[in-house]
């Protein structure tokens, strides 16, 4: 009896590892570990410029730069378009030789999305700091600061560049390229802080390297192409470019609209904590989510990933596997997320002391539940990809928008209540939403028999 028990164990534990023996399985987590494994050398870097800059400014005045970097990003991406996955989930069916003029129409519409979309945002980042600016506490020298770091806006073409490099596997040099910004703003911070310069040179710092790493990204995308003779024939043309591409409006109008959702519950709440408590409530929040995004960057990464390769089952009807690799897929992931919350429980105090000192202490609480509500983000990493390529934008944008219209409300009234406390149960709140939502409404899609080929009407139920 004991021994036929003990010889099930192993079968049970070799099932799990018997997914990675699917090439496209283990082909994502290998490409996502490429890109981790990067982003915790640059996680490590973060977190050390970022102690370097709370020593050096203290609370209020690194709350003053976080929430500088908060809105320009927030400002750039809310008026971009997310056009690296039309290029990722348009483009895939694009790869044969007979397509390459089709292919090079969607990369050209995508590349003028990003040129307009980036000078909007500059301008409107520009324009509208001088009133903002007084709302989140900042005087009107930070004010004037913030609007030449706004600037780096234009540069913002970052879209294109991440498409391609996906669509063709080279995951190696996003992994490369995403050590350049943490690396040049440690050097800044060390030198800042050795000069004992202040807030002036830590927005240059984090200026140039977010200009440096977007630059860094053009040139290899562009390289990649001109490699794989991408290029020959190229025209950036203004007419004629979707034709080819049924669907392609309503899915960019439907996959921004998405993103800009999920952003207003990252960097928007920096913005919302500023707001509501100043700066320095608003620096001890970034420490907190700079902890959570331990787990939020991997979920990025995995996003990444797995949708090029869920994008070519799409392709090639292979609906059966796509179900097989997002519930596997969540299964892993949650694991591991599951052992992340408990360790950031446990090591958290000393942790911060020994980062960012005593003083950001108060971040404690606050970054348990961020790390909580990632843990769950990471745990359905898989479902929105899903629903993307299975033709089905639309519903994840509906959860988005319900989850938001709730969390919004809940999250500037526990703010008011709780302080930072409270914006972390928010948080915590629309992630368990989130994931409710998005597994019932993938397993259902799933379940469909056949599900339309091309995204469908923002009208159609789900």
């Amino acid at each position: 009896m004991a021994q036929g028990s003990a010889g099930r164990r192993p079968a049970a534990t070799g099932g799990i590892f018997r997914w990675f023996e699917d090439g496209l399985f283990r082909r994502i987590f290998r490409n996502a570990g490429l890109l981790l494994s990067r982003r915790v050398i640059a996680a490590v870097m973060g977190l050390a410029y970022l102690a370097l800059a709370a020593q050096a400014l203290g609370p209020a005045a690194f709350g003053a730069l976080v929430l500088v970097h908060a809105y320009v990003v927030v400002v750039s991406r809310v008026t971009s378009f997310q056009s690296w996955q039309a290029v990722v989930r348009f483009g895939a069916d694009c790869l044969a030789p007979e397509r390459r003029a089709d292919l090079q129409g969607l990369l050209a519409f995508s590349l003028w999305l990003d040129i307009g979309s980036s000078a909007v945002g500059a301008a409107i980042a520009v324009a509208a700091m001088p009133w903002i600016g007084p709302r989140l506490g900042l005087d009107a020298d930070i004010v004037a600061m913030a609007q030449l770091y706004a600037v780096l806006a234009l540069f913002m073409l970052r879209a294109v560049p991440n498409g391609v490099l996906r669509l063709f596997d080279r995951f190696d040099l996003l992994a490369n390229i995403q050590l350049i910004a943490p690396a040049m703003r440690l050097a800044g911070a060390a030198l800042a802080l050795a000069a004992g310069a202040g807030l002036w040179a830590f927005l240059l710092t984090w200026f140039l390297a977010g200009l440096a790493a977007n630059l860094s990204l053009m040139t290899f995308a562009w390289r990649e192409l001109a490699r794989r003779e991408m290029l020959r024939g190229f025209r950036p043309r203004l007419r004629g470019l979707t034709a080819p591409h049924p669907g392609l409006w309503r899915f960019i109008w439907t996959s921004n609209l998405h993103a800009t959702l999920t952003l207003a519950k990252t960097h928007g709440t920096t913005l919302a904590v500023g707001w509501v408590l100043g700066p320095a409530a608003a620096g001890i929040f970034k420490i907190a989510a700079e902890f959570a995004n331990v787990l939020v960057k991997p979920t990025s990464l995995l996003n990444q990933t797995v949708y090029p390769e869920l994008a070519k089952l799409a392709s090639g009807g292979a609906k059966a596997r796509i179900g097989r690799v997002v519930r596997r897929a969540g299964l892993v992931t949650a694991a591991g997320a599951s052992g992340v919350v408990l360790l950031t429980a446990l090591l958290g105090q000393p942790v911060l002391t020994l980062v960012v000192g005593a003083g950001f202490l108060d971040a404690y609480p606050v970054m348990i539940l961020l790390v909580l509500g990632a843990a769950l983000g990471l745990g359905g990493f898989a479902l929105d990809p899903a629903m993307f390529v299975l033709g089905r934008p639309d519903i994840p944008l509906r959860i988005n928008v319900c989850v938001t219209l709730l969390y919004v409300p809940a999250f500037l009234l526990l703010l008011h209540l709780m302080g930072t406390v409270g914006g972390g149960i928010a948080v915590v709140g629309a992630a368990a939403a989130t994931l409710t939502a998005g597994t019932i409404a993938t397993a259902r899609l799933l379940a469909v028999r056949n599900p339309p080929a091309t995204p469908a009407p923002a009208g159609t139920a789900a």
